[in-house]
């Protein structure tokens, strides 16, 4: 059966990717703003050419809350793995009344606004 490796932001660095490609291992890992940062530089350059992906839906058993997405698919993880591409998904979850919470992950996945809800269901999982 195939495997689908759920890991923290530790586990978002070039050797770990790789180790897991080399297996045939699918991912889905958290991605920490503050490592990477090129990942959101793309990101917001995409948003500002009109080029991000985004989705949001109101979840499907409680209204209150919103969930929006933002993605690109085959991006370089890092400046010192340019070769190195990824999928992203950055996550904001709005409720009414209470604090965003916010979540991104790297994942071999092509995201899709069809499938970016159970990916990042899969991605809180952990």
């Amino acid at each position: 059966m195939p495997l689908i490796v759920i890991e923290d932001g530790l586990s978002s660095n070039a050797p770990h990717i790789k180790e897991l490609q080399s297996k045939n291992m699918h991912y889905i890992l958290g991605a920490k703003c503050g490592d990477h940062p090129l990942l959101l530089h793309l990101l917001d350059e995409a948003i500002n050419k009109g080029e991000a992906n985004e989705h949001r839906i109101v979840d499907p058993e409680n209204p209150d809350i919103t969930h929006v997405f933002q993605f690109l698919n085959g991006v370089a993880l890092n400046q010192s793995n340019l070769d190195l591409k990824v999928n992203f998904i950055d996550y904001h979850q709005h409720t009414e009344g209470k604090k965003t919470i916010h979540f991104s992950w790297v994942t071999d996945f092509t995201v899709t606004s069809e499938n970016v809800y159970q990916l990042m269901r899969g991605g809180r999982a952990r």
